[in-house]
């Protein structure tokens, strides 16, 4: 590498975020003593929209997920899910950045696995949970690249070796609307990003911006 970068952005840690969604989890497990839950799963496909902006950050691999869900909603219009689902990628390129400039360090190639968990607000313009409804969520990102090589469109400054896979994980944010067209049926867009630090190397970092098109359904 031509140049280590010896300084880092400031970042939230996930850490907090994490106990909270524990937290979260055993308040569901609870919850049937207070309100009605409701516990489904999802089926998706993912677009990375790193292409929107000159191909910057994870771009160019559509990936497949699959999740599970439980809603709590006291009073039917409102409530809060708990919401954890993981998506694949196939191999495609992601360009990886220094924390002190933001310059590309390089282009890697690889496999990506992102396991979420996070913490929904979903709001319901109609009564009993029915028709369209708002999504904000807060969560936690995990992923793991793999079959990691430099891309033959390298577009940054290092030519040394990569690790053949990497994990990094951070806080994650999402926005979206969904509608839920019958009882157990329904379909939601979300939109999320997350940025992973020292993603090859210390020092570095990308982004994961994502558009999730989700069938959502309740048993």
């Amino acid at each position: 590498m031509t140049s280590s970068p010896s300084t880092r952005t400031p970042t939230l840690d996930a850490g907090p975020v994490a106990r909270l969604l524990v937290f979260g989890c055993l308040g569901l497990v609870a919850a049937p003593l207070r309100a009605d839950v409701l516990f489904g799963g999802q089926v998706a496909v993912a677009e990375p929209q790193g292409d929107l902006n000159g191909g910057k950050w994870f771009h160019g691999n559509t990936g497949i997920g699959i999740g599970l869900h439980a809603l709590v909603s006291p009073d039917g219009t409102s409530g809060f899910r708990l919401r954890g689902d993981t998506a694949f990628y196939p191999r495609g390129p992601i360009v990886v950045r220094a924390s002190n400039g933001s310059y590309p360090l390089f282009n890697e190639s690889a496999k990506v696995a992102i396991l979420d968990l996070a913490l929904d607000y979903n709001w319901f313009f109609h009564n009993n949970l029915e028709g369209p409804y708002g999504i904000a969520g807060l969560g936690y990102s995990r992923a793991r690249f793999y079959g990691v090589s430099l891309s033959p469109e390298d577009v940054g400054v290092y030519t040394g070796p990569l690790p053949t896979a990497h994990r990094s994980s951070a806080i994650l944010y999402a926005v979206g609307l969904g509608w839920r067209i019958a009882e157990h049926l329904g379909w939601e867009a979300r939109f999320s990003e997350a940025t992973m630090n020292d993603v090859g190397g210390p020092g570095t970092f990308t982004r994961i911006p994502a558009f999730t098109a989700a069938v959502t359904f309740e048993f």
